[in-house]
């Protein structure tokens, strides 16, 4: 197994009982959130956003992540 999926799985499993309640976008946010953080080791939505997606998709990832981020400030 790749590190990837592996980071994946234990962010899976560590959100499992904390999204209880939350809907299927919201814990996909979460779950891109951490992993993009963990990854890139940075804070920054843009180096988050990168580490998400495929060179081709980051600014729909960034404007994604950007939105729902909005929502908890």
């Amino acid at each position: 197994m790749s590190q990837n999926f592996d980071i994946l799985l234990k962010i899976q499993g560590f959100l499992a009982d904390f999204s209880l309640g939350m809907s299927a976008p919201e814990r996909k946010f979460l779950n891109d959130l951490i992993f993009g953080i963990l990854r890139s080791q940075s804070s920054l939505l843009s180096k988050i956003a990168r580490a998400v997606s495929s060179e081709e998709n980051v600014k729909v990832v960034y404007k994604r992540l950007d939105k729902n981020l909005g929502r908890y400030v």
